[in-house]
């Protein structure tokens, strides 16, 4: 029995075994018909059924009686229909999920370059500083920058920091809609690029007193620089966000066979059982998270976890017992875990 199906005009399972078989889609829509094929001589019983933007049209040469090709023929018309539907809805979903995606990071995005300008505009007063004459501007800016040195030192900081989180915006993005990045794996010291990352944070770090230390590291692994270098930096996010005020974060490096292990143990807010399950899935915050309001759209730490994925790597969490509160919100030393091929 061959068949076509189609969708508004096009195929979307054609088994039939001739190009001449579309001479016969002329029928009546919803009928029945016996013809002699023009190819091969057989007499061959056809049926075309049309159902909203689908039609399916049905070819058969075994010589089935006529109550068993109808009953082959309905079958197929209520599967087809059931399949249809699951297919619409499916498009549907991804569709809504496409949006919501896209609602989120232009949100993300637009955040990003308002704290930028803010961040900018508190050393340099846009409505006050800029003129038309470019040298005037040049001198002026170094005036405010020579004026207050450290300021401008934090501000080209946050601004470092800021043009990264766009960049891990769009980067991941890319990758959630199947876009992976061109990946070009070289030697490298990931100690650098985590410091790297943590240097952008200084100032919040810094307002939460909050204390980091790091091993010294100086072996290399073989890492797709841009991509680790985005996972690390929402693992950092994830740890400004989580971390406890007054407390220390230790990152540690130890081998392990062939791979390199490296951790992020802090005090942070408890993670429940349940949530550990869940925690690298896209779109999902922790209960606690949650009551306390400092859940957001639950994918820094999913694409955290793709990045380093892309990387051979994985993404652990080895949640502690609560340990201290603040307040009513439980507090634990939480370890996440990245490991990577050693080279």
């Amino acid at each position: 029995m061959n068949k076509r199906i189609i969708h508004k005009g096009k195929s979307v399972i054609n088994d039939l075994p001739y190009e001449c078989c579309a001479n016969c889609y002329h029928i009546a829509s919803n009928s029945y018909t016996n013809k002699i094929c023009e190819q091969d001589n057989l007499p061959r019983k056809i049926s075309y059924d049309e159902f909203g933007d689908y039609s399916l049209f049905i070819c058969d040469a075994s010589g089935k009686k006529r109550k068993v090709f109808d009953e082959c023929r309905f079958a197929l018309k209520d599967s087809t229909k059931e399949l249809v539907a699951t297919a619409e809805k499916a498009i549907n979903n991804a569709s809504d999920i496409t949006k919501k995606d896209y609602k989120a990071f232009t949100h993300n995005a637009k955040s990003i370059v308002a704290h930028a300008v803010l961040d900018l505009d508190s050393i340099i007063k846009q409505n006050q500083s800029i003129t038309t004459n470019v040298q005037a501007n040049v001198e002026r800016v170094k005036g405010i920058i020579s004026n207050d040195v450290e300021n401008a030192a934090l501000t080209c900081l946050k601004l470092s920091k800021h043009l990264l989180s766009l960049k891990a915006e769009y980067m991941s993005y890319d990758i959630l809609h199947n876009n992976a990045p061109s990946m070009q794996p070289m030697k490298t010291n990931v100690r650098n690029v985590i410091i790297t990352i943590l240097h952008m944070f200084y100032d919040e770090f810094k307002k939460k007193n909050i204390i980091i230390k790091v091993e010294e590291w100086r072996k290399a692994s073989l890492i797709d620089y841009n991509t680790f270098l985005m996972a690390t930096y929402y693992i950092i996010e994830n740890a400004l966000k989580y971390c406890k005020d007054n407390s220390c974060i230790d990152v540690k490096f130890v081998v392990e066979k062939k791979d390199l292990k490296i951790s992020f143990e802090m005090m942070s807010l408890f993670i429940e059982h349940e949530d550990e399950k869940h925690l690298f899935e896209e779109g999902y915050s922790g209960h606690l998270a949650i009551k306390n309001n400092l859940n957001g759209h639950g994918i820094g730490m999913f694409n955290a976890y793709k990045l380093i994925e892309l990387n051979d790597g994985t993404l652990t969490v080895e949640a502690g017992e609560i340990d201290s509160y603040k307040g009513d919100t439980p507090y634990a030393k939480n370890i996440f875990c990245v490991t990577l091929p050693f080279v």
